[in-house]
């Protein structure tokens, strides 16, 4: 699959062009690299990025500690919040990391933002639980808040990286299960295509400070090679008629910048509401480092897209 030039304007496509901050300057100048071939490091660095996203919620804000029959989740009720409104948070971690510290984290920092109650799915992680097991964690807490009599329409996906994707594959499982759809997406640099076909993972190989891909292990411990274009694996390879809406934060220097314009693209050519947000300078899964001031504007944008939803 390849992917369009980043700047050809598109009506889904809005650049985001600005002079960098100094911070954003300094990033860039280094190399974190997470390489998800070791899962326990991976697993590691993830809950210390976490750590980075933690924010204080308010004490009169509830949290709850929820067990399902494979996974646990956190529930975060902001104190005005609507209590019809629900994010389900899938998290970041290609598959193999991003649970426990970071999933909370993360969850805690989207209720605090966005204001809404928020459901942080802790699914089970490869490669002890390969694919389908992230699948099927977060179909079933979909389903749970069905269950609760939770209306699609005040339900957000909400994921960043592989929990991104892993929004896109659970529409299509519930597209063709019948069941039926969120109001909208909201992901984060989704990782939607695991083949790494697109080009950006050449031509920012170099550029991304954060991640560290390898073709040496397709889906990263996640699935094997003849499943890699399932579209519950890699989403981008799906039909997306009928899809909510989308909106999509992705940064121009990161690898994976591919699989959102392909999701971007082809998107909108099948009938969706869509849009994607691509900042110049910036890297993966950026908004998550609320520190740096185009995370915090990002951060605006994506507040200002989830109050139009419900008006």
């Amino acid at each position: 699959m390849k992917q369009q030039s980043t700047r050809i304007d598109q009506p889904w496509l809005n650049f985001k062009s600005y002079t960098p901050s100094l911070r954003v300057r300094i990033l860039n100048l280094f190399r974190f690299k997470i390489d998800f071939l070791d899962p326990i490091k991976a697993r590691k660095t993830m809950n210390r990025l976490g750590r980075l996203a933690k924010t204080k919620l308010p004490d009169n804000a509830k949290i709850e500690e929820i067990k399902f029959e494979n996974f646990n989740a956190t529930r975060i009720v902001p104190e005005d919040s609507n209590k019809d409104k629900v994010i389900l948070y899938l998290h970041g971690g290609a598959y193999i990391a991003g649970g426990g510290d970071y999933c909370r984290f993360l969850g805690t920092a989207i209720a605090h933002y966005f204001g809404w109650q928020t459901l942080a799915v802790d699914y089970r992680l490869a490669p002890e639980n390969p694919y389908p097991a992230a699948l099927e964690d977060a179909f079933a807490a979909y389903k749970a808040l069905l269950e609760q009599g939770i209306e699609p329409s005040n339900i957000v996906l909400f994921g960043d990286s592989a929990g991104g994707g892993l929004c896109f594959s659970l529409c299509h499982k519930l597209k063709d299960s019948s069941i039926p759809l969120p109001q909208a997406i909201v992901a984060l640099s989704p990782w939607t295509d695991l083949s790494l076909s697109g080009e950006s993972h050449q031509t920012n190989l170099k550029k991304d400070p954060i991640l560290l891909f390898s073709k040496g292990g397709p889906g990263f411990h996640y699935v094997p090679n003849d499943q890699i274009e399932n579209p519950y694996v890699s989403p981008a390879f799906g039909d997306f008629s009928s899809f909510p809406k989308i909106f999509i934060v992705v940064g121009e220097n990161e690898i994976l910048l591919s699989d959102s314009l392909l999701i971007g693209e082809k998107a909108y050519t099948q009938g969706v509401n869509v849009q994607v947000h691509l900042w110049e300078w910036m890297f993966h899964d950026f908004p998550v480092f609320h520190r740096f001031p185009e995370s915090k504007k990002a951060i605006n944008d994506i507040l200002e897209y989830m109050d139009k939803l419900n008006k």
